[in-house]
């Protein structure tokens, strides 16, 4: 059963993000319903490098969100999970172009657990 954590900066419909995103990692991976869990993580701040006064705004504020798409899960091969990242991705990105929100990009990655010691 895979886990998808979202990590964004808060929204008050965070919780259709997750729904658009579990059901579209689910499409992808051929999966039923409740067979995807995801989580919303809130980033309540963000800070981009560089920035002359880290932690004070606004010159330290990147200019767009980078939501970051966790999908923790076990080896599905290449194109499985591929396609769920992609499907995950591209579900952020009509979610945020459904609230006006233009994300400068979408952080997908795949995690597989640690190999028993």
């Amino acid at each position: 059963m895979p886990l998808v954590t979202v990590t964004a900066p808060p929204h008050p419909e965070s919780q259709h993000l997750l729904g658009a995103v579990a059901d579209a990692v689910a499409q992808a991976l051929a999966l039923g319903d409740g067979d995807v869990l995801a989580a919303f993580v809130a980033a309540s701040a963000v800070v981009a490098s560089g920035a002359p006064s880290h932690g004070s705004a606004p010159d330290a504020a990147p200019t767009s969100a980078w939501p970051i798409v966790s999908i923790h899960g076990g080896d599905r091969g290449v194109e499985a999970v591929d396609a769920a990242c992609a499907a995950a991705e591209s579900a952020v990105r009509d979610w945020g172009h459904r609230n006006a929100i233009e994300f400068e990009g979408v952080w997908t990655e795949w995690l597989t657990p640690r190999p028993p010691r």
